[in-house]
């Protein structure tokens, strides 16, 4: 549940720089959408939206991914730029590097008219994450300590009924935990910020 925060955190992120909308109200209107589909349709409709969110996640990063491979020069240059970087001896700036990756690729290296596209695709990729987390967990919970240990041989309506409520209720139950104020955060802030408004 822990990456499903991560992505619901990402996800309300995006929204509160597009629309201007608070943390909190995005927080919670990303995860109502998310937990609505997946309350209503179960398993089956958040495999047919992950489904369409992974086109559309390509759709969005193979034309990043091929225009930011040609501006390194190729395969032979990103191979150069990732010895030297490992040649450096470079670690944890490496991994703040990553956390940053896809918004400055962006920012940097699409188009105008792609910029769009990208966004969606992140929001995508986010809403997919927490909707496979959150459909994990529910059938965790229902099929491998409801069905085995708390109510066993009960009719397929009534496990129906609980993977809703572990659905509504899991997450909602969760301590909710503000994201972290180091430099990390505000460098993504800062990177997603320029890439929106750009």
């Amino acid at each position: 549940m822990l990456i499903s925060g991560v992505n619901l955190f990402a996800l309300a992120l995006i929204i509160h720089l597009m629309l201007g909308w608070s943390i909190t109200l995005a927080i919670l209107i990303a995860a109502a959408l998310v937990l609505v589909y997946i309350t209503l349709g179960g398993l089956t409709s958040a495999i047919y939206n992950g489904v369409l969110q992974f086109f559309i996640i390509v759709a969005a990063l193979l034309p990043l991914t091929l225009v930011a491979l040609h501006a390194v020069g190729g395969v032979n240059g990103l191979i150069t730029r990732v010895k030297r970087f490992k040649g450096l001896g470079v670690g944890t700036s490496l991994g703040q590097q990553y956390n940053t990756a896809i918004p400055h690729l962006i920012g940097n290296y699409l188009p105008e008219g792609m910029l769009g596209l990208a966004v969606t695709g992140m929001l995508a990729a986010f809403m997919a994450g927490v909707a496979a987390n959150v459909t994990a967990f529910n059938t965790v919970v229902t099929y491998d300590l409801i069905q085995a240990y708390f109510a066993k041989d009960r009719d397929s309506a009534f496990y129906l009924r609980a993977g809703r409520l572990v659905t509504i209720a899991g997450p909602a139950g969760r301590r909710r935990h503000r994201a972290g104020r180091g430099p990390e955060h505000h460098l993504r802030l800062g990177e997603l910020t320029h890439v929106i408004h750009r």
